[in-house]
């Protein structure tokens, strides 16, 4: 009896490699998501700093010097609100490459099964050939015997 060969092969390797390249495309997304939330983070410390500086005596007397330090202050949250929704894009993102990858994942899945059960059929099959082989050998070697136990 010849190998299993499973017909679909070329689909479900097909499958395979876009599972796996929508789970890099995941964690592709997850590093951005990642990159952008460190990003917003770095920045909001950095406001923090600036809100210290600002209570600080020494600025507190000049009014240029408080101009320029709102100025900084508001572009720094305006940087931070960017940062932010470059976060949550990222996110979004992240949500996607997830829904894509289960789906992948559930596709290969059915390519999958439908290979275990063919396989599982094919063995199946194999076992009763090897079992009919087996039986006529042994009803061979049966009647032979019968036929020389006649014979004496």
């Amino acid at each position: 009896m010849k190998s299993f060969r499973f017909g679909l092969a070329p689909v479900l390797a097909h499958r395979r490699r876009e599972e796996e390249s929508r789970a890099q495309e995941l964690a592709r997304a997850q590093r951005s998501a990642i990159e952008a939330g460190s990003a917003r983070r770095r920045l909001e410390g950095i406001l923090d700093g600036e809100r210290q500086a600002f209570s600080g005596a020494s600025v507190a007397g000049r009014a240029g010097a408080l101009r320029n330090h709102i100025v900084v202050l508001d572009q720094l949250r305006a940087r931070i609100e960017d940062a932010a929704s470059r976060e949550a894009e990222a996110r979004e993102e992240v949500v996607e490459r997830v829904v894509a990858l289960r789906e992948a994942s559930r596709h290969r899945g059915v390519l999958c099964r439908l290979e275990d059960r063919q396989r599982g059929e094919w063995q199946a099959e194999r076992k009763r050939r090897e079992q009919d082989v087996s039986d006529e050998a042994a009803l061979t070697r049966h009647f032979r015997a019968r036929r020389e136990e006649g014979s004496r």
